[in-house]
């Protein structure tokens, strides 16, 4: 913006303007210092567009906004950050609030499915922007790109502060490719300390590769001497280092789950794959690595495709949304100061690969600027965005509104939407809604594309409103076998035909747990009800549940068996792994254990051939 004639700045907390100058060249030609709000008040007064970037910094916008109100307040939401934080702690609160904590305030985003998610979420339009990488520095290195040529090199991106991020995911992978591929790799990878490295998974560390911690210019170099650059996120809003890569003519593997459809087109540019299975990742990586003519004609493709998300484009669209918005909001006035004007940022920044922002806490003004030099060209616009443009309402998303009638079935604690789809393929099911008590949860379900309802599942309070009602991985978290019983029993009432129950399996845990072991479930945090079969069928009698059947699902004989940890393992603990986790007594047990139990409940006489459908779904 500042090369459009633009006056930008960015304003930052006065102790995080050294790491500004670390991580930004020039950097004192555009962040600010501010000590206090007082300070941050006089530096903005004549900035007719303040934008927070990060939902700490919302928080200051609407402080300036109490004290001013001749000023356009935008967001411009990087990320679903509700995600990153406990919904109860006080970070979660926040970032929940923060999209409607300013009245009027703009919101926009880089990647139609953010649009979607926050606009779905909390009813508020969410404007699209156009994303951008800074070509000056991402870009392939000079001379002919010889992709696919010689050892294929990888390079993945590990954040072990992310939980999203899948570190421990992405270092199996890569740990996994470079054995099994040997000499035809080389694997690397870069965003975390060697100490932390080696402390997250001992028995990788050595085996690969760590670059460390790297500046932009460094991350830059490493992704366009590499050819393969593993993202293994749960998700990604938008997923700028897997753009930058390929910018630097590297192919990323990405997942399927978020906003990398603005660029990402599988097989074509990249490959687009379900990171919540790692051998399907891996078999995607491996696949490649095996046809060097795919992998460079991919790599061509990729740089092409990011040529197109220029920092120019990103900044005219930006400037366009604001120029329109400030203009509707003052009956097509515009900026005080001319035809273009001064803004000012708010925001958290990162660095090491991660989407930038500047300094925790900075913020960007706008105010009016001089006109461009005589001679020099003005750009025109290129797109016209508009403010309404991701507006998306689910029906259904309070639950007290809900129109019952276009549902099939309700899935309690439906987490991230998985259950819904399990229950739409084994029960030849229609429309579903899931019901959870967690906001991220309900947002990460509405983004798989179901129908979600934020409340408290354990209150369902209908009668004979569904089909039937699933419980997949849900009654274990409630607090007591009294909640369990009640919430079948509600769950009874508000379902016609049958109820369908998914849970880890307790069986056998006092006897395990005197031989030294334990399955790893059993001592998660979450799980606070250790429901046995004995417990259901109890539970059945009391409520007058007397047809119902009971199937258990993947025996576990011995002590070798993953799910199989020594009982001296730390709480909330996944897998064996050697590497992680103490030895464990070798035992084989009298009676076997079970990983899971699948329970159907019939709420009415079933014909015979129904009845033997059911059951026969629940066993695939």
């Amino acid at each position: 913006m500042r090369a459009l004639g633009i006056d930008t700045k960015i304003l930052v907390p006065a102790d995080g303007l050294d790491d500004a100058r670390r991580h930004y060249a020039g950097a004192d030609e555009v962040f600010v210092a501010y000590a206090g709000e007082n300070e941050l008040f006089d530096r903005t007064a004549d900035r007719e567009v303040i934008v927070a970037t990060h939902f700490r910094s919302v928080a200051l916008l609407r402080g300036l906004r109490e004290r001013r109100g001749d000023f356009l307040p935008a967001y411009y939401v990087q990320d679903y950050e509700p995600f990153f934080h406990g919904e109860r702690s006080e970070e979660g609160v926040e970032a929940l609030a923060s999209y409607g904590a300013i009245p009027d305030q703009l919101l926009f985003a880089k990647t139609q499915w953010l649009c979607d998610l926050v606009g779905r979420i909390h009813d508020r339009p969410v404007a699209k922007v156009e994303p951008s990488i800074d070509h000056e520095v991402y870009r392939p290195l000079a001379g002919p790109r010889v992709a696919g040529q010689g050892k294929v090199r990888i390079v993945g991106m590990v954040r072990p502060e992310t939980p999203r991020r899948q570190a421990l995911g992405t270092l199996r992978i890569l740990d996994r490719v470079q054995t099994e591929l040997g000499s035809q790799v080389d694997v690397t990878v870069f965003g975390v300390e060697p100490e932390k490295l080696r402390h997250l998974a001992p028995t990788c560390a050595p085996r690969i590769e760590n670059l460390g911690l790297l500046t932009r210019e460094q991350v830059a170099e490493t992704l366009a001497r590499s050819d393969v650059f593993l993202d293994f996120s749960t998700y990604q809003a938008f997923g700028r280092t897997a753009l930058e890569a390929m910018a630097c003519g590297c192919v990323a593997v990405v997942p399927q789950i978020g906003g990398v459809d603005e660029y990402a087109v599988h097989g074509e540019n990249s490959l687009v794959v379900d990171t919540r299975n790692e051998d399907d990742a891996f078999a995607a990586v491996f696949d490649l690595v095996g046809d060097p003519k795919r992998l460079s004609r991919m790599s061509t493709k990729a740089a092409e495709t990011a040529a197109r998300f220029s920092v120019l484009r990103a900044a005219l669209s930006e400037y366009l949304l604001f120029t329109d918005e400030y203009m509707r909001r003052h009956d097509g006035r515009g900026f005080p100061g001319g035809e273009r004007s001064h803004r000012a940022t708010l925001g958290k920044g990162t660095h090491n690969g991660d989407d930038r922002a500047p300094a925790e806490h900075a913020a960007v003004a706008m105010a009016p600027s001089q006109p461009p030099p005589e001679g020099e060209p003005v750009p025109g616009p290129f797109a016209q965005a508009s403010l309404a443009s991701a507006v998306s309402e689910i029906r259904g998303h309070v639950l007290e509104d809900v129109d019952w009638s276009e549902f099939d079935f309700v899935d309690l604690g439906c987490s991230k939407g998985g259950s819904i789809r399990f229950c739409q393929d084994r029960f030849d099911a229609d429309r579903g809604l899931g019901v959870d008590q967690s906001p991220a949860k309900v947002a990460e379900t509405l983004a798989a594309g179901f129908d979600a309802a934020q409340s408290d599942a354990t209150k369902l309070d209908q009668e004979n409103v569904v089909r039937f009602v699933s419980m997949m991985d849900f009654l274990e978290h409630l607090p007591s076998l009294e909640a369990v019983e009640a919430a079948i029993g509600r769950a009874a009432r508000a379902a016609t035909d049958f109820l369908f129950i998914s849970h880890p399996s307790f069986e056998g845990e006092d006897l395990a747990e005197q031989f030294g072991v334990r399955q790893y479930w059993w001592n998660w945090t979450g799980h606070t009800a250790h429901i046995t079969v004995a417990d259901y069928r109890g539970i059945f009698e009391r409520l007058g549940l007397h047809d119902y059947t009971i199937r258990y699902l993947d025996p576990v004989h011995d002590s070798s068996h993953s799910s199989v940890l020594p009982r001296t393992a730390p709480k909330d603990q996944h897998q064996f792994d050697p590497a992680v986790h103490p030895a464990k007594p070798a035992l084989e047990f009298p009676s076997p254990l079970w990983r899971a139990q699948r329970i159907l409940v019939a709420l009415r006489p079933l014909e015979r051939a129904e009845w033997e459908r059911l059951t026969a779904a629940i066993e695939r």
